[in-house]
């Protein structure tokens, strides 16, 4: 009986690499991303900051993984995970994602300065802004963005 159970491992995991190998373009990138990030040492940081709270309150982990709420949102989390996957498949959304995030630092000092030093705009300081491309390009996206939302929104069952 054991040996039946290895040959069915077996041909489990040599189905498991052929269809690796016939979907090798697709899964490269993937492993070269995770490899990077390996690199990097976000791994060891992670692991470090889980050393942390176990070393400083092994029960704080216990009740996370025992947890039904906890569970419940790490299903969530993994759902919400696979559609950023989904996403990031979309050519557009990678290239909006990575221009958001290589930006986000002069996207966030802005917003701050913004929120600091609020301007007082009447409709016709509005309407000489819409003059500007790169205000009237932002105002239009985010306009479209909201409507796709908004419907988006209505959908969702309560």
């Amino acid at each position: 009986m054991n040996e039946k159970m290895n040959v069915e491992g077996t041909d489990k995991i040599e189905e498991l690499l052929m269809v690796m190998m016939e979907s090798k373009e697709s899964i490269e990138p993937i492993l070269d991303m995770l490899i990077s990030i390996a690199k990097s040492g976000a791994v060891e940081k992670f692991s470090r900051i889980l050393g942390d709270l176990s070393a400083s309150d092994p029960s704080y982990l216990v009740g996370i993984f025992s947890s039904e709420e906890s569970m419940r949102g790490l299903a969530k989390l993994l759902g919400l995970f696979s559609s950023l996957l989904a996403a990031a498949g979309s050519e557009t959304m990678t290239d909006i994602i990575k221009a958001l995030s290589f930006n986000s630092d002069a996207i966030s000092e802005s917003m701050v300065t913004g929120a600091k030093n609020p301007e007082r705009f009447g409709l016709m300081k509005l309407m000489s802004m819409l003059k500007d491309p790169d205000f009237a390009s932002g105002m239009t996206a985010i306009i479209n963005a909201i409507k796709v939302v908004g419907k988006l929104l209505k959908d969702i069952e309560k």
